[in-house]
């Protein structure tokens, strides 16, 4: 073979090692990247899930109030308690949206909304806070980089009770 045809041989086996190094980087990128976010959905829905169940449950310690709790739960012996709601409240007001994560047993943002007996959210809206996205931020969000789990409890009265928690990734 002639020094010509080796040049042009070689220069091909380049070039062709080059394009699929390129169409390889291209494809695994593309697809890790639909895992990666596969992956972040999974781990927000779980985390909401958690969260959603421990507050349809009594917390700890049960009888837990603002200045004694370690897990916020919302429920005695599977009723809706409105001193618990109240002792929320106060707990957004006195610790903050940050400092009350651990409480609610999330780690990433959140919006939450507790839908009271008679349709009435304004009762729940001390519950929002400094921190929260307004609707139009969860709207907006990556459907991968949100989750929404919802509760429905009932009150003493039998009145429904509903709890929504949206954890987010700004």
């Amino acid at each position: 073979m002639s020094r010509r045809g080796q040049h042009i041989v070689f220069g091909s086996i380049f070039l062709l090692f080059i394009f699929f190094l390129v169409i390889t980087i291209f494809f695994d990128d593309l697809f890790y990247g639909k895992e990666l976010q596969s992956a972040t959905h999974d781990v927000l829905l779980r985390e909401a899930a958690r969260a959603t169940d421990s507050l349809a449950r009594e917390g700890y310690p049960v009888d837990w109030d603002q200045t004694a709790v370690r897990r916020v739960g919302l429920t005695t012996d599977g009723v809706f308690d409105q001193y618990k709601f109240s002792n929320l409240q106060g707990l957004f007001t006195s610790v903050g949206y940050e400092q009350l994560k651990p409480l609610l047993g999330v780690q990433h943002d959140y919006f939450l909304m507790i839908d009271l007996p008679g349709g009435d959210p304004s009762a729940a809206e001390a519950v929002y806070g400094d921190g929260f996205a307004d609707e139009q931020e969860l709207i907006d969000a990556e459907p991968t980089h949100l989750a929404t789990q919802t509760r429905h409890l009932h009150d003493k009265e039998g009145n429904p009770v509903t709890i929504t928690l949206h954890l987010y990734i700004p």
